[in-house]
């Protein structure tokens, strides 16, 4: 069965991922994720939230913080001010916008 936001994420991700693996090693696999991911959250939080992050994280791991930051700014948009914004949706806009600036 075919869900158009799966399609997009798959799609996204398949443009992400080669583009990392056709790098010649300039960005690591991680490295681009999380770049990605934490563009996506600053720009949410500097339109709904103050440009104040969506939860308080100490970690040294910038994957794991950006996707705890990602989670809490979904949870927060889906929940006031975008009711359809899903994980799914917020990965495939980060990594979208992630090949557009690279």
């Amino acid at each position: 069965m075919s869900d158009t936001a799966t399609d997009t994420l798959h799609d996204a991700l398949d443009a992400f991922l080669g583009t990392v693996f056709w790098s010649d090693d300039e960005v690591t696999l991680e490295d681009a994720l999380a770049e990605a991911i934490d563009d996506w959250v600053a720009l949410v939080s500097a339109e709904f939230n103050g440009s104040r992050p969506f939860v308080d994280v100490v970690s040294n791991d910038a994957l794991r913080s950006g996707l705890l930051q990602m989670a809490a700014a979904v949870g927060m948009l889906s929940d006031q001010l975008q009711p359809g914004m899903t994980m799914t949706l917020a990965l495939s806009s980060a990594t979208t916008d992630w090949l557009e600036s690279n």
